[in-house]
């Protein structure tokens, strides 16, 4: 069983995945005021009323961004602090793969994006590669209104704000440009649990003293006014 938390966007989420790859549970909440003072209390709920015990989580994985830097933090914490009490692995997935896995099935490249400061959004492109998809660029922010310029092919583009971020990037009006269903729109734990599994089933994991967030730019510090 893996225990999959994402805690980068303000909707966080957190999954239990089978090593079969089913998903037991998965709990997602926006909380009022984006606190996380939930967070913990949501992983014991989960546990507790699907049956199992922690002695039966195998790994732990969490998206380790980019996203809020407040909660890549809290995340990254809970997961490091899981993995070690209990001497399992930790397995720490982009939150761009997270977003852009499930789109797989399209068979068409995929522009991926997520909140960054104010109108701008960290974004990455993929590839299909066999029954997945794989980054082929380097994860960078830009306006959301510049994303269009960033496609010259056929690409679904999903995101995890689906009114602001589709509206402004309908701007670019490239028709090289289709936007994934509203579903679609939302960084879900199970997504970030089932891309762990593969990583689980290779032995790949993440060391724990080594693992940071991956805030890619500096936090958006400014003097008020």
């Amino acid at each position: 069983m893996i225990l999959a938390i994402n805690s980068s966007t303000a909707q966080y989420s957190i999954a239990l995945i089978t090593g079969d790859g089913i998903i037991a549970a998965e709990y997602m909440v926006i909380p009022k005021g984006n606190t996380f003072t939930g967070f913990i209390p949501a992983i014991d709920m989960l546990l507790s009323s699907t049956g199992y015990d922690p002695s039966s989580l195998k790994a732990v994985a969490t998206a380790k961004g980019p996203g809020s830097f407040t909660g890549l933090r809290v995340g990254l914490s809970a997961a490091k602090g899981i993995a070690y009490s209990r001497n399992i692995p930790l397995i720490a997935i982009s939150s761009l793969d997270a977003i852009a896995s499930p789109l797989s099935f399209t068979g068409m490249p995929v522009c991926a994006m997520i909140a960054s400061r104010r109108d701008e959004v960290f974004y990455a492109l993929y590839n299909k590669d066999g029954d997945d998809l794989v980054r082929k660029s380097d994860i960078v922010s830009k306006r959301i209104s510049e994303i269009g310029t960033m496609i010259n092919e056929p690409t679904v583009v999903v995101g995890n704000d689906y009114m602001k971020q589709k509206g402004r990037a309908m701007d670019s009006d490239n028709s090289m440009i289709t936007f994934a269903g509203e579903v679609h729109w939302n960084l879900r734990a199970s997504s970030v649990g089932l891309l762990a599994l593969t990583r689980f089933r290779n032995n790949d994991f993440d060391n724990l003293t080594d693992v940071v967030p991956d805030y890619i730019a500096a936090p958006d510090i400014r003097l008020p006014g």
